[in-house]
This record gives C-alpha cells, sequence and structure tokens, in this order.
C-alpha cells in the first residue's frame, strides 16, 4: 500500500482541507502584489519629477538653454502621456473574479495637481494663473509652449504673472502685456526681430510692473510703423514702439534697438527705468519717455531724436523727474537732450549731449527748446562727465542750478549756464567754450571747483526774474532765454573755487550786489566800449580773495569797498595780448603776475598781498610807474571809473 493510500485510511478529509489552504494563500500573495503595482507608478512620477527640475533649471536667459527647455517640456509631456497609457492597461481583481479599471482614478489625480498646484517660478511661491513659458516668433506667425498668455494671429496676450521668453522674428505682429494691476511680467528677450504695420512692437496694456531682460550676446530689435491705427483712439495710444502704461524696466547685458518711425522710441506713462544692457533708439519725436519718473543705471543709450532725447512730463509733486546714477549717454536731440517737468538729478555717468544746430548755428527759434539739460524745477550734478553742444542753453533750470562735482565742457549757441533762480558751483571742472553769455541767474553762487567761461556777451550775469526759454528781446538777435530779467535784483558770491572769464561783453555783471570773501577770480573782458571788466549796479564789497580783471577802460570800474585793498589802473594806451603784467612792492617782493589774453587798458585787482605802501607796476618787464596805496580804494591813471552807479 502507497503514502497516499495509507493517507486516505487514516485522514483523507485533513489532507484536502490543508491543500486547498495552501493553494488559497499563494493566490492572494499573487493579488496583492499586482495590486500595489497598479496603484503605485512610482518609476513614472520619478521620471516626471526629474523632468520638471530639468525644466525649471533650464529657465535660462540665453538662446540654447531655452530651446533645451522646450525639449524638456515636450519630453514631459511625452513621459506624462507614457503613465497614463500603463495606467488605462491596468486592471484589478476583486474577490469575486470581477475586474475594475484604475484609469479614472489615476487621470484625475494627475489633471487637479496641474491646475492647483502649479510650477513655481524659480522658488517664488505657487501662485494660481502664473504663467510661464517661451514664445515662439516663427516669421508670420506664433507658438507658445506655457502657460499665462493666448495667440491670436501674429499677436500675443499676456494675461498672467510670470516669466517668459521670446525668440525670433516677427514680420508683422506685436508682443501684448494685458495682465492683472497687480502682476508682476518679466519678459526674457533671447534674440527677437518684431515689426508692425500699423502699430507699435511691444505694448503693456495692464500690469503692475514689466521688465524687458536683454539676454546676453543678444540683439533685439523692434520696429513700429509709420502710420498707426490706434487702440485706444481718444488718447490716441500707444504712441511708441514700446509703450506701457504701467512700470517699465529695460535691464541685462544684450542689446535693444528700437526705431520709432511714428512717434516715440520708448514710453511708459508711469516709470521708466534702465538699468542695464545696450540701448539704440531712433525716433521721430521723443526718444525715451517715462511720464512719472525716468530712471537710468548701469547702461550704455544711444538716442537720436526729431524732439527730446528723454523726457518726462508729469506736474504732479514728486512726478516728472529723470534720475542717472551711471552709465554711458549719447544723445543727439533736434529738441531738448533731457526735459524734466520737475528736477534732474545726476549722480554720475558719461554724457555727449548734442541739440539742434549745436553751437555753431545762430541760436534757438522762437518756439523751440533746444538746451541741452533742462527742468522746471532743480538740476543737479554730483558727478559725471558731461560733454554739451547745444544751440539753446547747454543747461537751463527754471528754479535753480547746482553743481557739486563732475566733469563739464559745454558749447552754446545760447547760455551755458542758466538758472531763473540761483546757480551754485560748489566743486567739479566747468569749462564754457562758448556761448553768448555764460553764467546766467538772479543770484550766482562760486563756492568751490574750477570754472572756465568763454562769452560772446556777459561772462556772468546775476539779473532778477525769470528766463523763457522761448522769449525774444528787440536787439537780442532774437536769442530765447534772455529777456524776462528785471533790473533790480541780481547777486553774485564768491567765496571759494577758481573762475576764469574771457568775456566780450561784461566780465562781471550784477545788477545787484557783488560780495567777495574768498576765491581766485581772473577776467579777461572787453576791448572796446559799451561794456566792462565789472559792471554792477548796486556794490561790490571785497572781503577777500584773489581778484584781478583787464580790459577796456570804458565804463570801467572797480569795488566799491570792503575789509581788503583794491587797486584800478588805467593806462595811457593799450597793450596787446600776451603782454605780461607785474607789480611789486618796495621791498620788490611781486604781489602780482598775469598775462594778458586779449588787448587791454585797463586793470583792476585785489589780493591779501596788498597794504599800505609804495607800488611798482611792470609791463613785460619795463617799469611802467610807481604808485602809492593810501586807503582801501586806490585809483591810478585817468578813467571813467563808476563805483556802486
Amino acid at each position: 500500500m502507497n503514502f497516499i493510500d495509507k493517507l486516505r485510511e487514516k485522514d483523507k478529509k485533513v489532507f484536502l482541507a490543508t491543500l486547498i489552504a495552501i493553494v488559497l494563500i499563494i493566490a492572494i500573495i499573487i493579488c496583492v502584489c499586482c495590486l500595489s503595482c497598479s496603484k503605485n507608478p512610482s518609476y513614472d512620477n520619478s521620471t516626471n519629477d526629474t523632468s520638471a527640475t530639468d525644466e525649471s533649471s533650464s529657465k535660462d536667459i540665453s538662446t540654447e538653454n531655452a530651446l533645451d527647455e522646450t525639449k524638456n517640456d515636450v519630453e514631459t509631456e511625452s513621459s506624462t502621456d507614457q503613465t497614463e497609457s500603463i495606467s488605462d492597461e491596468t486592471e484589478s481583481t476583486s474577490d469575486d473574479g470581477s475586474t475594475s479599471s484604475t484609469k479614472a482614478e489615476v487621470t484625475e489625480e494627475t489633471t487637479t495637481s496641474k491646475i492647483e498646484e502649479p510650477t513655481t517660478n524659480k522658488g517664488e511661491e505657487n501662485v494660481v494663473n502664473t504663467g510661464d513659458g517661451i514664445i515662439h516668433l516663427n516669421g508670420n506667425s506664433i507658438s507658445y509652449d506655457g502657460t499665462g498668455a493666448t495667440i491670436k494671429g501674429s499677436e500675443v496676450t499676456i494675461t498672467a504673472a510670470g516669466e517668459y521668453s521670446v525668440i525670433g522674428t516677427l514680420n508683422d505682429g506685436r508682443i501684448i502685456v494685458n495682465a492683472p494691476d497687480d502682476a508682476d511680467v518679466k519678459i526674457n528677450l533671447l534674440g527677437v526681430d518684431i515689426s508692425n504695420s500699423s502699430s507699435c512692437g511691444i505694448y503693456v496694456i495692464s500690469a503692475d510692473k514689466v521688465t524687458l531682460k536683454l539676454a546676453e550676446n543678444t540683439t533685439n530689435t523692434i520696429n513700429d510703423s509709420s502710420n498707426y491705427t490706434y487702440d485706444d483712439v481718444t488718447n490716441e495710444e500707444p504712441n511708441a514702439a514700446i509703450f506701457s502704461k504701467d512700470d517699465l524696466v529695460i535691464k541685462g547685458e544684450g542689446k535693444l534697438v528700437v526705431n520709432g518711425n511714428f512717434n516715440n522710441g520708448i514710453a511708459s506713462k508711469d516709470d521708466l527705468r534702465i538699468k542695464g544692457g545696450t540701448i539704440v533708439v531712433n525716433a521721430v519725436n521723443n526718444g525715451l519717455k517715462g511720464k512719472d519718473a525716468i530712471e537710468l543705471e548701469n547702461a550704455s543709450v544711444t538716442v537720436i531724436s526729431g524732439g527730446d532725447a528723454m523726457k518726462s512730463d508729469n506736474e504732479e509733486e514728486g512726478m516728472g523727474g529723470i534720475y542717472i546714477e551711471s552709465g554711458t549717454y549719447t544723445l543727439t536731440a533736434k529738441e531738448d537732450g533731457m526735459q524734466a517737468e520737475t528736477e534732474i538729478i545726476i549722480n554720475g555717468g558719461t554724457f555727449n549731449i548734442k541739440t539742434g544746430n549745436g553751437s555753431n548755428s545762430s541760436g534757438a527759434s522762437s518756439d523751440t527748446s533746444m538746451k541741452g539739460i533742462k527742468a522746471t524745477g532743480n538740476i543737479t550734478i554730483n558727478d559725471g562727465s558731461f560733454t554739451i553742444n547745444s544751440q539753446d542753453d547747454s543747461i537751463h533750470a527754471n528754479t535753480n542750478v547746482i553743481i557739486a562735482g563732475g566733469t563739464l565742457n559745454m558749447s552754446s549757441a545760447d547760455d551755458g549756464l542758466h538758472a531763473d533762480t540761483d546757480l551754485t558751483i560748489s566743486g567739479g571742472n566747468v569749462t564754457i567754450t562758448k556761448s553768448y553769455e555764460g553764467i546766467e541767474a538772479t543770484n550766482i553762487y562760486i563756492k568751490g571747483g574750477t570754472t572756465s567761461v568763454v562769452a560772446s556777451d556777459d561772462g556772468l550775469n546775476a539779473a532778477g526774474g525769470n528766463d523763457s526759454s522761448s522769449s525774444t528781446t528787440p536787439g537780442g538777435n532774437n536769442r530765447p532765454g534772455m529777456g524776462n530779467f528785471s533790473n533790480s535784483t541780481g547777486t553774485i558770491t564768491f567765496s571759494g573755487g577758481t573762475l576764469t572769464v574771457d568775456s566780450s561783453g561784461d566780465g562781471i555783471d550784477s545788477n545787484g550786489t557783488v560780495t567777495y570773501t574768498s576765491g581766485n577770480v581772473t577776467v579777461y573782458g572787453p576791448t572796446s566800449g559799451g561794456n566792462g571788466t565789472l559792471d554792477y549796479d548796486g556794490s561790490w564789497t571785497q572781503n577777500g580773495g584773489n581778484f584781478v580783471g583787464l580790459g577796456t577802460k570804458d565804463m570801467a570800474q572797480m569795488p566799491s569797498g570792503g575789509t581788503q585793498y583794491s587797486v584800478m589802473v588805467t593806462f595811457t594806451s593799450s597793450y596787446q595780448a600776451g603782454s605780461i603784467v607785474t607789480v611789486e612792492d618796495s621791498s620788490g617782493k611781486e604781489v602780482l603776475n598775469v598775462t594778458a589774453k586779449k588787448t587791454f587798458q585797463n586793470l583792476v585787482f585785489s589780493n591779501a598781498n596788498l597794504s599800505t605802501g609804495s607800488y611798482t607796476i611792470k609791463i613785460n618787464g619795463q617799469t611802467y610807474t610807481t604808485f602809492t596805496i593810501s586807503s582801501l580804494l586806490t585809483t591810478v591813471g585817468n578813467s571813467s571809473n563808476r563805483p556802486g552807479r
């Protein structure tokens, strides 16, 4: 009898029960394993997470990385599709032997995740409706990989906050930003060429702030039409090749070329900030316009404009200003180089500005302002290097001009420096190589720095009243900005620095008073009658400093008083340019040495070396005469001296 027979005989029922139990346990283990694999696609999710990380990290401004990002997006979509396909085929077996698909469950989880937890933007917190992607300009069409933007024909409209990259050429279309008014929109320009046959190239309708970032080693070109079809007919907007109704920031290390063929080049109705990059603007009217403010820093900007090169024109308090920290600026304008409705503050930078036809022209027309730097409020220059060639005033403020530093070289067909109220030079190097009047204001303060002025009329002119940019005066050669001063006020104060004046009109002219406490002033005044080296209506108080003036004897004046000795000498004949005039005291000590730049017949001087006693005047080493100082004011020779007239 075999083993089975023995079992059957002993306990057949027990054996069968044990065998059935073993089979059931094995079946249960197999089912559990199958269900676990179908409901936990961990391998696929790991793949997707890696792709998403790669996509985020590939958000680089360069064209190559942007294209890599596009490739990664495609691979991610393919991986997701494959995962969903595997899920479609996964089925589970129930205890009763029926099957159920897990497709609906997996698909719902994936969709919910994309809506509620969008890809974060470079570490920022998750924000619903945040856009992020690449806009491809394909000649006559546009394609887009991402969210937050829509395409209609050859226009792409960004509707959400986020960071967008743009690459390619658009023959006739534009980029529009129409996002919520609290949206921060960043647009990376990776090498674009946008043209439009009826409007602008970039149009910001709504956002809190839009930033255009110029990718390194790329050139981005925006061309608008010469004839517009306005989106906003009432306000005639947009009206610039790049036009923004909200704050606009331009930065980066690439190049942006803007051709404003209709009106303005780059314009913002809020703030316009340029924080880097190479910007080239050609505009029919204004080159750069920021209504509320223009802020410039660390950029290289070249503007050729038919109107103002830079303009900010909001009249509200605290707005309408131009602020420059650093950078290089080449401005060629038919009208003003910079024009601010309120103030201009410049803390540094290199500037080359030409307005109108330059200083070789006959002056600005009666209805056109062609000033180098102009503000309705104050102009403050703390540092920087300036070369200004202007048909109108080189620097003009309707209130005050403050020059505390920098190097300024100016050539003007009108005034070199003009302020309606106060003009102060406390530092820097100021050179006016050509002007009608060199420095003009109601009150002039020379406190420091080194200043040189060449003027065809007055070197310094202090006169009360204001000075319109377009006024004319009979007999004034229709010179704008010269005719509204009164004849009753005006002051000049010397308290430091070095000033040299070469004038064909009055050297120093004050309709009021002159106060001199310190500093060095040399005037090479007029050579013929009608003007004088000094011309003041009130008083000239000489309390210190070193002053010397050479010029014509006609209408000659000298200081009217003070605590320091002053001398005026009128020679019997004229001496030519290049002549050396020296004055020695009784011990032979030289108290004055000056070389004439022009013909002269009158000398006025005052310095701390003078006191009572005998002095000798020499011309080119030859003794001219000897005189004695016995009072604070000494005259030598015959002249039409008119102190204090």
